[in-house]
């Protein structure tokens, strides 16, 4: 089963959310610096390149998301899994 942009993005942002909690009192900014840079590195996107997601791409994803939640709860629905 291929897993859906809102399941991949669901566990990837709460991953985020745990570190982030679990780490707070670490102050790891130069570290999640340095993580971002190296990323942006090793993708070959400059920082330029994503320092700006445009609101049209943030309304698509949002969309997306709210559509395969829809899915979802018709596919359970009528039991199909």
């Amino acid at each position: 089963m291929l897993a859906t942009y809102g399941a991949i993005y669901n566990g990837h942002f709460g991953s985020l959310q745990r570190f982030d909690e679990r780490t707070a009192s670490y102050k790891l900014e130069r570290i999640c610096i340095n993580l971002r840079d190296t990323a942006q590195r090793r993708s070959l996107i400059t920082s330029s390149a994503t320092s700006h997601i445009g609101d049209k791409a943030f309304e698509d994803a949002i969309r997306e998301y709210q559509l395969e939640e829809q899915d979802n709860i018709e596919a359970s629905e009528s039991g199909v899994s």
